[in-house]
């Protein structure tokens, strides 16, 4: 998730906390008890495109693609690697889109973040999670990235 970025806020009628790459949403309501959730930025973003058409889906033979029905999007390749390797669905969700260029990088849109293709990324990996946390606060609300100080009153513990 990387580091918090904001405080608690209410959003909709929900706490709501944003760290680098996602944001944590409380659902007291949840019939199977409270829980927190990632929040779905990638759908916030409206980022979801229509499914593929059936002509489009990859042969479910193929080891470099991987097609989620219950979205109607493939991921295919680098994309793929990453997100078996960084646990796609818990951590990304499922694709809502299929990799598109935008701003001269090749990007795919998951329920809950988007994944950047680039040849020559820092760390010698071709694919990189954008900062979807911080973009979606400063899209919602940049004043919430402002540093909070610590009340006068709060106790120090070493």
């Amino acid at each position: 998730m990387g580091d918090p970025i904001t405080e608690p806020f209410i959003l909709d009628g929900r706490a709501v906390q944003c760290f680098e790459f996602a944001c944590l949403e409380d659902h007291p309501d949840n019939p199977q008890g409270a829980i927190v959730k990632l929040s779905q930025l990638g759908e916030r973003f409206g980022r979801r495109q229509p499914a593929l058409a059936g002509s489009q889906i990859p042969s479910r033979f193929n080891p470099r693609s991987h097609y989620f029905a219950a979205t109607g999007h493939a991921v295919r390749g680098s994309f793929l690697e990453y997100f078996v390797a960084h646990d796609g669905p818990d951590v990304l969700g499922f694709p809502i889109a299929e990799p598109v260029v935008v701003d001269g990088q090749i990007v795919q849109d998951f329920q809950l973040s988007r994944l950047i293709w680039s040849p020559d990324t820092e760390d010698g990996g071709t694919v990189k999670r954008e900062p979807t946390g911080m973009l979606w606060i400063l899209h919602q609300n940049p004043d919430l990235l402002a540093p909070v100080s610590c009340p006068t009153e709060a106790a120090v513990v070493p």
